[in-house]
């Protein structure tokens, strides 16, 4: 049996869709109430690898930001850590168009290993800051001295 010039071109180009078409990079946009938060991000072995002010966007290679922190803090209010997660990018989904499974498998380790298989989950944050609780003094130990 002959396989033709243009289907092993096309199985070619199916079994790493993810490397050859995909976003290499991906934004994360961050924006808080009340502007003016501390943005740190972490990659997933801890290694700070981003700082900046919001509102931010942070734009990188997406195995970078595959389960990844951020941190997000202002004077007067509550720390927020937000995980990005992972999910599978939708492009590596096309390796299953093959149907031939050595083929699936390649077309796979291709897209995992050139680091185009996993994408953040999250892309975007937006978080209302939550004060810190101030200490009450309460009315009658308050004296005003005219």
């Amino acid at each position: 049996m002959k396989i033709s010039f243009p289907i092993c071109t096309a199985v070619a180009f199916l079994i790493n869709c993810a490397t050859l078409f995909g976003v290499k990079e991906k934004s994360i946009s961050v924006q808080t109430t009340p502007e003016g938060a501390a943005v740190s991000l972490y990659a997933a072995n801890g290694a700070k690898i981003f700082e900046g002010i919001s509102p931010c966007k942070i734009q990188m290679h997406k195995e970078k930001l595959v389960d990844g922190k951020v941190v997000i803090q202002k004077p007067q209010f509550r720390d927020i850590e937000v995980n990005l997660g992972r999910k599978v990018e939708t492009l590596a989904f096309a390796n299953i168009c093959c149907l031939f499974p050595p083929l699936v498998v390649l077309g796979g380790a291709i897209d995992y290993f050139g680091g185009n298989f996993l994408t953040p989950e999250k892309t975007d944050i937006n978080i209302i800051l939550e004060p810190l609780e101030q200490k009450k003094i309460p009315k009658e130990k308050v004296e005003i001295k005219k």
